[in-house]
């Protein structure tokens, strides 16, 4: 989602160029195979701004992300330029690494490179282009986290510090399932069944052992980051998989 509020005092250029974003009607896909359909769709909002430094004009168009985690709904903001993201997609080509997960990445269509990157639509583009490469990249790196995942060794430190992962995300861990099928979330009261743990992080345990559907957490978040059950501190969570 693109965010379109913006107050008086932006330039025109970036104002049109928001307005181009929102009203494109084109999509890069987002591809429905091995990273996003183990793992609720990551959201990213980005805001365009400008930044001051020692450029040709004095200035330069910089990209505020706002990302969410897609295990624990947890957002944070980073702020990239066009030739942080190009040379961090650069150096994923590099790792010369036959991950069908990276691969996918890797191949996602990229804004190209301008000289004139203030005009409109070509920020527009950019907007668009990074919100599916971002959605991406959160998705690979709660993917990462997997003790079962191939990838590269050091790609989810890559990731990590690109992204500026959160320390309370970071802490996140993975488990192979217990006899969690057998007990209930204390939220919507439903049981849990087999059918769920083949999805990673759809029942999440949290540091007092109680177990919840990430879905039902979602929600409670919003409200507090308490166990809902006994009211425990929330210090890390684990992610419940088939193993």
């Amino acid at each position: 989602m693109i965010k379109s509020s913006f107050s008086h005092d932006e330039l025109p250029f970036l104002v049109l160029a928001k307005t181009l974003a929102d009203a494109s009607n084109e999509e890069l896909r987002l591809s429905c195979s091995s990273i996003l359909s183990t793992m609720s769709t990551p959201k990213v909002d980005i805001h365009v701004s400008i930044g001051s430094g020692q450029t040709l004009f004095g200035y330069y168009v910089q990209y505020k992300c706002t990302l969410t985690c897609p295990l624990t709904c947890r957002s944070w903001s980073i702020t990239k330029r066009f030739s942080e993201m190009l040379a961090f997609r650069n150096s994923l080509e590099k790792l010369q690494s036959s991950t069908p997960l990276l691969e996918e990445v890797i191949t996602l269509p990229f804004p190209k490179k301008h000289l004139d990157a203030e005009k409109p639509h070509i920020i527009a583009a950019r907007i668009k282009g990074f919100e599916v490469f971002l959605r991406h990249l959160v998705a690979l790196y709660a993917h990462c986290l997997l003790p079962t995942t191939d990838s590269p060794l050091n790609l989810s430190e890559m990731l990590q510090e690109f992204l500026d992962v959160p320390n309370d995300i970071q802490n996140i861990k993975f488990e192979a399932a217990p006899s969690v099928c057998e007990k209930e979330c204390t939220i919507c009261l439903d049981s849990f069944d087999h059918d769920q743990v083949h999805e990673p992080g759809t029942i999440l345990k949290l540091a007092c052992g109680h177990f919840f559907h990430r879905e039902c957490l979602h929600d409670w978040f919003t409200q507090a980051m308490t166990c809902p059950m006994c009211r425990g501190p929330i210090t890390h969570l684990t992610a419940i998989y088939e193993a």
